[in-house]
């Protein structure tokens, strides 16, 4: 099983004091010199591609966002989302939060055939029947509602490499697998309170290690080893 894409999104109750202080985040954060802040438009935020490092910042009024693709591991991963959100809020002032979201994407290597594989999720999920038989893809979505506005959402399915590289990935992908099972687990809190530091370095860490678990459980589920 493999960690390809990990997106963290904080959205603020009101818009932050983004204006004054962009010009000195955007050099923060792109490594640019003052120059180049006429290819930012100021009026929506700021959006950086870090080809390097295969990460994608967007800082808005409304909210920040991070994609970090191909992370080495869960801690470089939470340690990237830490120093981007924390540098955002060290320049803007981050407001009251109405959401906190972590979204991980898995995907776990089927050695066999698309349809092969494609059989197996509907064996372990639905009853025979003509509709479900004769259904050339599936995807399939669940929502856990937990205590304290808390949700995971999540959706798993079959996939080609081909497609998870043009409808997920920016920066494409390095591995070999052509057949996976694809998986996908957004965790939210959605209570509203006052930005934290150590509150989302706690929230990164469960999110993470429950979308590994959930991408297990759902492996073992259909088949997979």
């Amino acid at each position: 099983m493999k960690l390809v894409k990990v997106t963290n999104e904080v959205r603020y109750l009101e818009g932050a004091k983004i204006y004054k202080p962009i010009e000195e985040l955007f050099i923060d954060l792109s490594s640019k010199t003052l120059k180049d802040k006429i290819k930012m438009p100021i009026g929506t935020g700021i959006r950086i591609k870090d080809d390097k490092n295969k990460t994608i910042m967007v800082v808005e009024s409304t909210r920040s966002v991070i994609d970090i693709e191909q992370p080495k591991d869960k801690k470089s991963c939470k340690d990237t989302i830490m120093k981007f959100v924390g540098l955002v809020d060290s320049k803007l002032g981050m407001p009251q939060v109405t959401r906190y979201g972590v979204r991980s994407t898995w995907i776990n290597e089927y050695k066999g055939s698309f349809q092969e594989l494609l059989k197996m999720c509907k064996e372990s999920i639905f009853r025979d029947s003509t509709l479900v038989k004769n259904a050339g893809d599936i995807g399939l979505s669940f929502d856990y509602y937990k205590s304290s506005g808390k949700k995971s959402s999540v959706t798993f399915g079959p996939m080609e490499i081909a497609q998870i590289k043009e409808q997920y990935l920016s920066y494409g992908i390095n591995e070999a697998m052509p057949i996976f099972l694809y998986t996908d687990i957004d965790a939210g809190d959605t209570v509203t309170k006052k930005f934290s530091l150590e509150f989302l370095n706690k929230f990164i860490d469960e999110a993470l290690e429950e979308g590994e678990r959930i991408s297990l459980e759902i492996a073992k589920m259909v088949g997979l080893k």
